[in-house]
């Protein structure tokens, strides 16, 4: 044992000083609530219903959501708030409790990754401390979903730790290794597709002993996860809209503005936004670009001293592991997505500056500063965790930062509707329909009909399932809304028509199929109020 920890010493030090500081950051985390951000889709209303193991294989067959309009397929998210669930029984805190530990796991095995890399055992810790504080990653912690990106990033690093292995030391149980973390990181998120770009990218950009045969392995094993994937995914997917490729690419054009957004984030932490539904202006674009073309002029002064090869791998990461998040069409810039891109401008930012921190009489003077910006980063993260400690905490402080945003105003309406105030449901219902864009207008009717509803107003309320079912005849929760307006009418025909309407443009929606049968008698009909907290 005496052996072991001499040889280890300093891995076990890292890991305690990562470990002693995100407990530090986000200790009090353990006694938030839910917030109503997806954590009550995910959780509340759906796998908090779940009461064994056995049902962890349904996850592999079914998108993350399950309205016909989801797009996601993360089976291993939906398997890890599983377990927790059967752990803890449901308590909020010991989801927040798992975030931590992942989070400390994800950022070791970042230093692990900077190691690999060819950094120093002190540049390596100190950059992992700092990205272990950032505030711009806090919502990856401090908010129960965001740990699919800390989760994402854990699983990634591995992957990619096993893959520098297997590219310096020709073993092919390193390229099954990899290969097996991969498959765990895609289906984690969708945005670990982009892996073998990163792997292709270490091959080109770095000098290492190259063996034909583990290329031709990690290429056939990656080819193979990616096929396997596609087809889980596929049958998961299939009673889901799928989103044509076209759109991705355009959006992906239209979006390309907000890797600036997201640079500018991470150098610039003063303004951490709560529920980014924002319009990137070219001041933000502008904000991002300075702090790297300050980056790109020290490469430029420090040409003869630095790699340019890791710079432009470093470069590449980030953009590669951002392009997901910009494909998506009404997508927002939400700040866990940050995660697993911001180790390429850790990256970038450690070999730029590698000169500075070699410089004998400059280093201290490096050393000094980065010890000195973890415990302002620290308390900047630990101020934002307060945001995220209950519903009203995290929507009127959305509210605050971004009054103009038609979600943030429609999630603190759904809150009010939790309290029964169905005059405030409907105020700030009405202010989200005010903001909402062109997609998110059909939503918001919904919802805004909901309220009605509530407030038994049901020829407002048919007008808005109506104009929700013009404007997007997918909108199921119009479709379900109107099924109950016409059965309290005493028109049980009307109603089992307008889900029949439904279930002829979208018959694969399990609602529709679900609320067809109620009407039918087949099961017993639960009401419409236990829908009216997960629309969103």
């Amino acid at each position: 044992m005496r052996e072991f920890l001499n040889k280890n010493k300093f891995y076990i030090f890292s890991f305690a000083a990562v470990f002693f500081l995100v407990f530090i950051v986000y200790f009090r985390c353990q006694n938030f609530d839910f917030i109503y951000l997806d954590d009550d889709a995910l959780i509340l209303n759906g796998i908090a219903q779940s009461n064994s193991l056995s049902k962890a294989p349904d996850f592999f067959f079914k998108p993350v959501f399950e309205a016909v309009e989801s797009k996601f397929y993360r089976p291993l998210l939906n398997i890890s708030l599983l377990a927790d669930t059967l752990i803890c029984g449901g308590f909020a805190g010991f989801y927040h409790f798992t975030n931590i530990i992942i989070h400390v796991c994800a950022v070791f095995l970042l230093m692990l990754v900077l190691l690999s890399l060819n950094f120093s055992k002190k540049v390596s810790l100190t950059a992992s401390l700092i990205f272990a504080a950032h505030p711009a990653l806090v919502s990856s912690t401090a908010w129960i979903p965001g740990r699919n990106d800390s989760l994402l990033a854990f699983f990634c690093f591995l992957s990619f730790i096993f893959f520098i292995k297997s590219a310096r030391r020709q073993n092919m149980l390193y390229c099954f290794a990899s290969s097996i973390s991969f498959f765990a990181a895609i289906l984690t998120k969708e945005t670990a597709a982009v892996l073998p770009a990163a792997f292709a990218a270490y091959y080109i950009f770095y000098k290492t002993k190259r063996s034909r045969t583990n290329i031709i392995i990690m290429s056939v094993l990656s080819s193979s996860v990616l096929i396997l994937y596609f087809i889980l995914r596929t049958y998961a997917m299939q009673n889901s809209n799928p989103v044509p490729l076209n759109l991705i690419a355009d959006n992906i054009f239209l979006s390309f503005k907000a890797l600036f957004w997201y640079a500018g984030l991470f150098f610039f932490t003063e303004k951490i936004i709560l529920y980014p539904q924002i319009d990137i202006t070219f001041a933000i674009v502008l904000k991002g670009v300075f702090p790297l073309a300050v980056l790109g002029a020290a490469a430029f002064f420090f040409r003869k001293k630095i790699n340019f090869k890791t710079v432009l791998f470093a470069s590449s990461w980030f953009i590669l592991f951002l392009i997901p998040t910009l494909a998506m069409p009404n997508n927002n810039y939400y700040t866990h997505r940050l995660y697993l891109p911001a180790a390429g401008l850790i990256i970038l930012f450690l070999e730029i500056t590698k000169p500075v921190y070699k410089n004998q009489k400059l280093k201290n003077v490096f050393f000094i500063l980065a010890a000195a910006a973890i415990p302002v980063l620290a308390l900047a993260s630990y101020k934002q965790c307060e945001n995220y400690r209950d519903r009203s905490s995290f929507w009127f402080n959305a509210l605050k930062e971004n009054p103009n945003s038609s979600r943030v105003n429609a999630g603190v309406g759904r809150y009010y509707s939790s309290l029964g105030d169905n005059d405030n449901y409907e105020e700030y219902s009405l202010k989200a329909l005010q903001y909402a864009s062109k997609n998110d207008r059909p939503r918001i009717l919904t919802q805004l009909g909901s309220a009605y509803m509530a407030k038994k107003d049901y020829v407002r309320a048919q007008e808005c399932f109506n104009f929700a079912i013009e404007l997007n005849p997918y909108a199921e929760g119009a479709y379900y809304y109107l099924s109950y307006i016409y059965k309290n009418q005493n028109s049980k025909e009307q109603a089992a028509e307008i889900i029949a309407q439904a279930l002829k443009i979208m018959p694969q929606s399990k609602m529709m199929q679900k609320r067809m049968k109620e009407l039918n008698g087949k099961t017993e009909e639960e009401g419409f109020s236990n829908y009216s907290i997960s629309v969103k």
